[in-house]
């Protein structure tokens, strides 16, 4: 795996209107077919002396890179945007799981309702749509990814499955602090999930919520209770 991660400041006069587009046009980056992961987000302004905002970009090697960076929308990108906010700027690139797994590529989940279970997966937990499976002019499964996290998920149709598997913690999510839970279960419950309580576990705070076809997907903050 190949990273680079760039730090930047504003240049002088950068309005509020301009630093948002530039995050949403960096948001776009992700539909370039090189990237794996985009993050990135504005500093938070606790110490003095730190860089305005930074962005963190995978891709599977540097050949990848090199093509990501020749890209017609990542150019035109450097153009619209990136150059003119920019004041400073440094950056950093290394190698990372070499010879290695690098983590989950996507978890498939058995399905009822392919359409069905989207829709919850998307306004429950903030998933979007990537890529979509017809088999025999049906829509027999879809691609989701998630735009903060990263986290790629496919639902495949195959009643049987999700029947057998209903009421099974399958996967968990992760989550920051207790406060970025409530986030999260707040937002469940505004699309018509039902949480479960929030729990103490093992190393965090646990709640869980319940697919349409009754597969249970557990939230767990990385933040320690005491």
């Amino acid at each position: 795996m190949f990273r680079q991660v760039v730090a930047q400041t504003w240049a002088p006069g950068v309005t509020a209107d301009e630093r948002n587009g530039f995050f949403d046009a960096l948001d776009r980056l992700r539909s370039i077919p090189e990237v794996i992961s985009v993050r990135g987000g504005a500093d938070v302004e606790i110490f003095d002396g730190n860089y305005d905002l930074v962005t963190v970009l995978d891709f599977a090697d540097f050949a990848s890179a090199r093509r990501y960076v020749d890209h017609p929308d990542h150019q035109a990108f450097l153009t619209q945007w990136a150059r003119p906010l920019t004041d400073k700027r440094i950056v950093v690139q290394h190698e990372w799981a070499c010879g290695s797994v690098a983590g989950f590529h996507h978890l498939k989940v058995p399905v009822n309702d392919v359409v069905r279970s989207r829709t919850w997966y998307q306004d429950a937990l903030g998933f979007e749509p990537h890529l979509e499976f017809v088999e025999d002019g049906a829509l027999r499964g879809v691609s989701l990814r998630h735009p903060a996290a990263g986290v790629r998920l496919g639902l495949r149709h195959d009643p049987p499955r999700a029947a057998a598997l209903a009421g099974f913690d399958m996967v968990a999510l992760a989550v920051g602090t207790r406060g970025d839970l409530a986030g999260v279960i707040e937002r469940a419950r505004a699309a018509g999930a039902t949480p479960g309580e929030v729990v103490q576990g093992r190393e965090g705070w646990a709640c869980d919520l319940t697919d349409p076809d009754g597969i249970v997907v557990r939230l767990y903050t990385h933040e320690r209770h005491d």
